[in-house]
């Protein structure tokens, strides 16, 4: 019996020296064990209470007391929690003692993460960087009493210029409770076409492919048609500024319509805004001349001024100054307003004056002037140089 328990103790001796663990390997493990304990409990802050809880004993067994967060209740951090498990992890697997404030911390922060992976709180890391927070959007803007575009354009950081071609606007000034689009940078918006690409756009405005790409988020869907964007930093051309008019092509005159004139511009308009009521241009006629022509047409637009000339038989064009200036009208080679402008030649032609201007020049109406044609009433100025070279029947 004695031969037997030495052997078992005998052993359970040598099991025990098999077991154990060697010294470098125990103090190796246990320096990076304290180096983790440290780290973890300098930054460890004990969970504090974050709610009270007031007469319980008058509370429903089966309503749980609420819990009213506290400021107090801060954010997991990732670095708290990944620390805590790795000494954890190490301890356990060198079979070392596991602190009990060790595991309770873990526990706690596990918990933490838990709630705030079901509540509005989340575990964070400070953030490297931050987006900044300039508009991108297009925006509307309702013309306030007093306002102005210069203080709508500081007020959204744009310029005036901005606004007038996002707008359509001419001028300068703008009535209380309009309506107005306000890109969020210098340059304009713009209604997409369906043959439009961000390409064939940055080339027309002279802006870039990038800007309007990531100032109107296209990177993913690209263009819609009929989406209006912001075209960044571009330049309108002419002629599809706010106020464009395109300049009247270079006409040959002849027939003497204007004897030493060789150069003006030619707009058509509509002939009854010229006219007075109840004319009409393809059946009145009168003994000054035929319906549609430029004699027809200075008669009844004298008429409409409130200036009229005789009803009586005058001639072709080429003899009105002499007919006319013979009834007592004064006939003279300087214009005025409502004045009737004619020069020889063939069958001559004649205006009427409608405006006088600061550069000398002067802005006529007519009908059937070459080469417009019949019944067609329109605009027309004449230079400073040639003013001289017609008669005027005032």
């Amino acid at each position: 019996m004695d031969r037997l328990k030495q052997q078992v103790l005998s052993q359970g001796k040598k099991r025990r020296k098999t077991n154990r663990p060697k010294l470098s390997v125990i103090a190796a493990y246990s320096g990076v064990f304290v180096l983790l304990v440290s780290f973890v409990n300098i930054g460890y802050q004990p969970p504090k209470p974050t709610a009270s809880v007031s007469n319980l004993a008058s509370q429903s067994p089966l309503v749980a007391p609420s819990v009213t967060p506290t400021p107090e209740a801060s954010k997991s951090s990732v670095d708290e929690l990944v620390a805590t498990n790795i000494a954890t992890n190490i301890a356990e697997s060198s079979n070392m003692m596991v602190s009990p404030i060790l595991m309770n911390m873990e526990v706690d922060l596990e918990i933490k993460k838990s709630m705030d992976q079901t509540s509005d709180a989340s575990i964070v890391k400070p953030d490297i960087a931050q987006i900044g927070d300039s508009r991108t959007e297009i925006v509307n803007h309702t013309v306030k009493d007093g306002e102005t575009l210069e203080s709508i354009a500081a007020q959204y950081g744009v310029s005036v210029q901005t606004i007038q071609w996002s707008n359509s606007l001419t001028g300068t000034t703008v009535s209380a409770g309009k309506v107005l689009v306000i890109p969020p940078v210098d340059g304009f918006t713009y209604k997409v076409k369906a043959s439009d690409t961000i390409e064939t756009l940055a080339t027309t405005f002279k802006t870039s492919v990038e800007r309007i790409r990531s100032l109107n988020n296209l990177e993913k869907g690209g263009l819609t048609p009929g989406a209006e964007i912001t075209i960044p930093g571009g330049d309108l051309p002419a002629n599809q500024r706010p106020g464009y008019v395109a300049p009247a092509p270079a006409v040959q005159y002849n027939y003497g319509y204007a004897r030493g004139f060789s150069d003006g511009n030619f707009t058509r308009v509509n002939p009854y805004d010229y006219l007075p009521a109840g004319v009409n241009i393809y059946s009145n006629t009168t003994a000054a001349g035929y319906n549609g022509q430029c004699t027809w047409y200075a008669y009844f637009r004298r008429l409409a001024i409130g200036r009229a000339i005789p009803n009586t038989s005058l001639g072709n064009a080429v003899s009105w100054a002499w007919s006319l200036g013979g009834r007592g009208y004064a006939v003279s080679n300087k214009p005025s307003v409502g004045s009737i402008i004619q020069n020889g030649g063939g069958a001559g032609h004649v205006g009427v004056v409608e405006q006088l201007n600061p550069d000398g020049s002067i802005l006529i109406s007519e009908m059937n002037y070459y080469p417009a044609g019949n019944y067609v009433v329109d605009l027309r100025t004449i230079p400073a140089h040639a003013v001289g070279s017609f008669n005027y029947i005032h």
